[in-house]
């Protein structure tokens, strides 16, 4: 079986094992060249994506990002999108709610150790509450939560005292 690994090491990485590994070695190195050639292309699209984002592209950026994470979800360099997913949410809030909210989840799910959680979970909260109100329900713990999460939401904040102030005015009513 050495033999034949060897081999089959030498054609894919193209050099030869060292005299001194054993076949589970052998076997490992190769099981990784194999990896690293199977994702060279997912790689190619996160760097695509990437260079999108920095140049402001960010649709273009996220639908790279989608075309990696359907080949890839587990990829080791996730982390590096949420910044992506989290600026065009923000740029979408306001035309399409319920299209941020997808973003924003991607975001949370794709790297939850994340210090831009608490923002990212504020959002989803308030956008939340906002889909609420869109159901003619007055909720106000969706606020509650993102000011929580984040106490300089000021939309939040903002939505929150609205709320407030139109409960006083029925009780007065």
């Amino acid at each position: 079986a050495v033999g034949k690994l060897r081999e089959a090491s030498s054609n894919v990485t193209g050099k030869p094992a060292p005299d001194g590994w054993q076949a589970a070695q052998i076997a490992k190195e190769l099981f990784a060249a194999y990896d690293r050639l199977r994702l060279q292309e997912v790689y190619g699209l996160l760097e695509e994506g990437l260079a999108k984002e920095k140049e402001g592209n960010l649709e273009a950026a996220v639908a790279a990002f989608d075309k990696v994470l359907a080949r890839q979800p587990m990829i080791d360099r996730r982390g590096e999108m949420v910044s992506a997913y989290v600026a065009f949410a923000d740029k979408l809030e306001e035309p399409e709610p319920q299209k941020a909210l997808a973003l924003y989840r991607k975001a949370a799910r794709l790297w939850p150790e994340s210090a831009r959680m608490p923002h990212i979970e504020a959002q989803i909260a308030y956008l939340e509450g906002k889909e609420l109100l869109a159901r003619g329900i007055a909720d106000v713990e969706p606020f509650q939560r993102a000011l929580k999460l984040d106490p300089g939401h000021m939309k939040a904040r903002a939505e929150l005292t609205r709320l407030e102030t139109n409960v006083e005015e029925r009780q007065e009513r």
